[in-house]
């Protein structure tokens, strides 16, 4: 299979199978970022047994490079000091008389001690350089080995580090596709010789699929009134499903209006108020509203179930509307019962049976 990246900074990939180029029939194709993840939480439980123990050699290991760097820079000066020893004998040895090879022996003694200076003053730079773990971070490299996961999916992990991991670990990944569970089974081969069996939701893109028409009036409508990520969640509540059978999410909503050239433009009505403005409005509960409606005095002017309300601050400022409110904060109802005018009430001095009070 190949990648194709959809954005310059390469962070939304897809896997397809087909032409090399992208272009044409594809017999498979679906985005990154589930099979990623789901590789990566694979390779985790892989890691997660032996993380602690590679803590620990990475400790070791920080250790040992710097010992070795000290005896390399050691060998040198060693190795200058004795050409440096070997030279003076040379010169020592030299008859005084024959100046010319007396002259060539003592610039070849100067350019060993030369030698011989920087390789004492490399061996102090290494040293100097060579950095030594505390306690306190000894522990910490051990705390973060056994918080594998965590490191991983660090924002500041290295990228490039994690694919060289993952190709030394894995083999190869086949795909296929189940169309009856509309799942993505991946098979990881290990490179130990092993395989894992995994599966990833996958729902297959229609093609030629046609766009019902409500469902483009109702992304209209709400477009005028509501934020993409609040369409999303009004259409899922009435459990619509876009043309590929899918749940909404913010970013499905902005492709699909883009596609059916469909602007976001939030109108602000005058005089209309939300659900929560009405309450606030009449300092009443969200049951008082419900009542209100209930028994006709307002209406919520919703475009479709689950969407905003759009009451008319008319209606709240009727008449009727403000006697009920005045009622309920009154006597606790919206239309408090009248007597009936036929139940004669008793003197106060007579008993129901007919008989007076003593």
């Amino acid at each position: 299979m190949y990648v194709i990246y959809r954005s310059k900074q390469k962070v939304s990939a897809r896997y397809f199978c087909g032409n090399k180029s992208g272009v044409g029939p594809k017999c498979l194709s679906f985005t990154s970022k589930e099979v990623d993840k789901k590789l990566c939480e694979e390779i985790l439980k892989a890691l997660k047994a032996y993380s602690i123990e590679a803590g620990k050699e990475a400790l070791k290991l920080f250790g040992s490079e710097n010992k070795v760097k000290i005896k390399i820079a050691e060998q040198e000066v060693e190795n200058a000091q004795y050409q440096a020893e070997r030279a003076f004998e040379q010169y020592d040895q030299a008859d005084p008389k024959n100046r010319h090879v007396a002259s060539t022996l003592e610039e070849r003694l100067n350019s060993r001690l030369v030698d011989l200076n920087k390789a004492k003053e490399k061996l102090s730079n290494v040293k100097e350089s060579i950095r030594i773990l505390t306690d306190e971070e000894k522990d910490m490299i051990i705390l973060l080995s056994k918080n594998f996961e965590s490191v991983w999916n660090h924002e500041k992990s290295d990228p490039v580090l994690k694919k060289r991991l993952i190709r030394l670990f894995i083999n190869e990944v086949i795909v296929a596709y189940d169309d009856t569970l509309k799942v993505l089974k991946l098979v990881i081969h290990w490179n130990g010789g092993s395989h894992t069996e995994v599966s990833v939701k996958h729902y297959k893109k229609k093609r030629n699929n046609k766009t019902d028409l409500s469902l483009i009036e109702m992304v209209k409508k709400l477009s005028r009134r509501i934020d993409d990520s609040e369409i999303a969640r009004v259409l899922n509540m009435n459990d619509q499903k876009t043309p590929q059978g899918m749940d909404w999410t913010k970013d499905k909503v902005i492709n699909f209006r883009r596609v059916h050239r469909i602007r976001l433009q939030i109108v602000k009505k005058e005089n209309v108020l939300t659900l929560q403005q009405a309450k606030q409005y009449l300092e009443i509960s969200n049951n008082g509203i419900n009542s209100l409606v209930k028994a006709g005095l307002i209406k919520s002017n919703q475009v479709m179930p689950y969407a905003p309300w759009e009451i008319l601050k008319s209606e709240l400022d009727s008449e009727t509307v403000q006697n009920a409110v005045k009622n309920l904060k009154r006597s606790g109802v919206f239309f408090p019962q009248k007597k009936s005018k036929k139940q004669l009430s008793l003197p106060f001095d007579m008993k129901p049976n007919g008989e007076k009070h003593d």
